[in-house]
Order: structure tokens, then sequence, then C-alpha cells
């Protein structure tokens, strides 16, 4: 609500309703396409360790809740089948070398080794944890492929679903300020009404 109210106040003094507008109607505009190019480009900003969370947030924003969610978790579940396999088949050797270095992967491992669901699940809860960059840690682990898919896809499910929730949140707020407009622009144009009809019968 506190997002809401702030895109209010700036879309007084900032064209952020004209521009979300065109944007939506840019995305929407793909028609079908545009189901299969964002939760492709959802995917390659995940494989390529980018912030995926506005992507996420604009899947609530441009096909709603269910459908956004849809998306955006399809997206999740390319981009983590990749960068498993890539770790796992392709340049196991690179990533090994690669995660040597970090002390909190290395700790991380025997655990994976105990107890690999609940680690699985707990790591992809936990806020701390980079989501996109433990798809390649797991994938030199012996972690099973379908195993890591069920538990990593069950695990994102929550926080995604509140990211395309508060997209969501921000198509009611330009609804909001669209409304505000409107009740604005037909106030100007009843003074104006007044006023030249005014000047008439003077």
């Amino acid at each position: 609500m506190i997002a809401v109210a702030l895109a209010i106040v700036l879309s007084r003094f900032l064209p952020i309703v004209s521009f979300i507008e065109a944007s939506q109607q840019r995305v929407m505009s793909w028609g079908a396409w545009g189901a299969v190019c964002y939760p492709l480009l959802f995917a390659a900003c995940n494989i390529l360790l980018l912030p995926g969370g506005i992507l996420a947030i604009g899947g609530g924003f441009f096909f709603g809740l269910w459908w956004g969610f849809l998306i955006v978790l399809v997206g999740n579940l390319v981009a983590t089948a990749i960068s498993f396999a890539l770790s796992r088949w392709i340049a196991r050797r690179w990533f090994q070398q690669k995660f040597s270095d970090n002390r909190m992967l290395r700790a991380l491992g025997p655990a994976v080794e105990r107890e690999s669901w609940k680690i699985i699940l707990l790591s992809q809860l936990h806020p701390l944890f980079p989501t996109s960059l433990l798809n390649y840690f797991y994938g030199i682990t012996r972690i099973p492929f379908g195993s890591y898919m069920l538990w990593a896809s069950i695990g994102r499910a929550p926080g995604l679903f509140l990211y395309v929730y508060a997209g969501t949140l921000g198509q009611f707020a330009v609804r909001i300020m669209r409304g505000i407009q409107t009740s604005q622009d037909s106030a100007e144009c009843q003074r104006r009404e007044k006023t030249t009809s005014a000047i008439v019968t003077s």
C-alpha cells in the first residue's frame, strides 16, 4: 500500500501513468508471443545472474495474478533446468573451481549430501541465498536433476507469487491514478464550460 500511495504522489509531478500505460499496451500487443517471450526473458536474466525481481513484478502487472504467476514460474523452471545442466554436464570443472573460493557454499556442500531435499527447500526460501547462483552450485553436487527441479520449484513458488502479487498492486495503483486524472480532467472541462457560458451570457 505504501508503494501504491507513493506512485499516486509521483504521478502528480511525472508522466508515470502515460509511460506505464504505453508499456502495458506494447507488451499486450504481442498477443500470444508475449506469453512465450516473457518467460524466456525472465529465464535469460536468471541464467546470466541478472536481477529478475523486476520482471517477476512485471508479470503480475502485465498478465494479472494467476497468468503472471504461471508465466514467471515457467521462466524460472527453464532457467533452473538450463543452469543446473550447464553446471552438471557442460562446465562442471569450471564451476567447481569458482565455488571452491566461496566459504558459504563450501559449508553448504556437506549439508546437502546429508539432507538434500531439506537443504534445497530451505535455501530457496531463505532471502539471503542467491537462488540463481544456487542452480549452478547444486549442479556440481550429487543431487539428481529431477529431485532438484521439484524441491527448487516448491521453494521458489511463494517468493515468485509475492513478486507477481506486488505487480498486481502496481496495476491497481495505475487504475487509481487513471481515475484521479479522469476526474481532474472532467472537473477542468466543467470549469471551462461554466466560464464559456458566463462569457456568452454577458
